[in-house]
């Protein structure tokens, strides 16, 4: 905002202070301040320069700014005034009662009755953004500015709490879902060892069970044939003195008792092998039974080490 001062160095030569009424325009009391303080005015102030004169305190001009730009104006006419006391503005004299004038603009008064000069200056705007209005109000965005990207970071970071603590009870759950796993695993494990135990007993019981067979059948044979040697000889004794024919006949005989015995013989190992196979078969499928019950637990397993 535009300033009106007196220059520090023109007080040497005034005998006693140069005073100014300053009034607001709405009825409030005048205010005296010194000279050589900086005033401010504002929209509706005005400023006064008064000097003593004959009949005492008189008003010389006065400075104003209404809605527009700062206008010196003196109370009286140009022609009714003192002669004496000279006003100039920007080096010209003020020739009617009111002049506009701009920042910057210099207001000179040769008062010749004391032969004394003053000067008046109204300082240039100052930048828009050093003005005080325009600070505050840059400044009052700002702050907004940052309230409100204080409060946008703040409920960020609350919301990127609750994701974190939302993540940690999904961690949780997946560790327990992965303990509840491993614990599935071992007992499936433990459930299979057990099965595999029973299944290595069972081919060693069908192993033995195989083997005491095929040695009762061999000396059960053995017995037979050695019963039957035994017999054919002792016929072939008795029967050694008869003829030939006879001989032949029962050498046919013993041979077709022979063929019928290794026969009964083949057929009894068949069935013995064949019963061996519906057992072994049997025991198979009770295995695969149980590998089968134990399937689901090994996919949920599975399942759950996917997810």
């Amino acid at each position: 905002m535009p300033r009106l001062l007196l220059p520090r160095r023109l007080l040497h030569i005034v005998r006693r202070p140069i005073h100014v009424d300053l009034e607001d325009g709405v009825g409030s009391a005048l205010k005296t301040l010194e000279f050589d303080e900086s005033l401010r005015l504002g929209y509706g102030e005005q400023c006064e320069l008064r000097l003593d004169g004959e009949g005492g305190p008189e008003i010389v001009c006065g400075l104003e700014r209404a809605h527009g730009p700062f206008r010196i104006w003196t109370p009286t006419e140009p022609g009714k005034r003192d002669e004496r006391v000279e006003i100039q503005v920007d080096g010209r004299p003020l020739t009617e009662p009111a002049r506009d004038i701009g920042p910057g603009s210099r207001v000179e008064v040769f008062d010749r009755r004391t032969g004394r000069h003053y000067r008046l200056l109204v300082e240039p705007r100052p930048p828009w953004l050093m003005r005080p209005r325009n600070l505050a109000l840059i400044v009052l965005v700002l702050a907004a500015i940052g309230i409100g990207y204080g409060a946008y970071f703040y409920y960020s970071l609350e919301g990127a709490q609750t994701q974190i603590q939302f993540a940690e009870e999904r961690l949780r759950q997946a560790e327990s879902d992965v303990e509840r796993a491993r614990r599935s695993l071992l007992e499936v494990e433990q459930r299979l060892a057990a099965t595999e135990g029973e299944f290595a007993l069972a081919i060693r019981d069908i192993k033995q069970a195989q083997s005491v067979s095929e040695r009762a059948i061999r000396t059960e044979f053995d017995l037979q044939i050695a019963s039957l040697t035994e017999r054919a000889r002792a016929e072939l004794q008795r029967i050694s003195e008869r003829d030939v024919e006879a001989r032949e006949r029962l050498q046919a005989e013993t041979r077709a008792q022979m063929a019928e015995l290794r026969q009964e013989l083949e057929d009894r190992m068949v069935g013995a092998y064949q019963e061996f196979k519906r057992v072994e078969q049997r025991l198979v499928q009770s295995v695969g039974a149980r590998l089968a019950a134990m399937e689901p637990a090994g996919a949920r397993f599975k399942r759950v080490l996917q997810s």
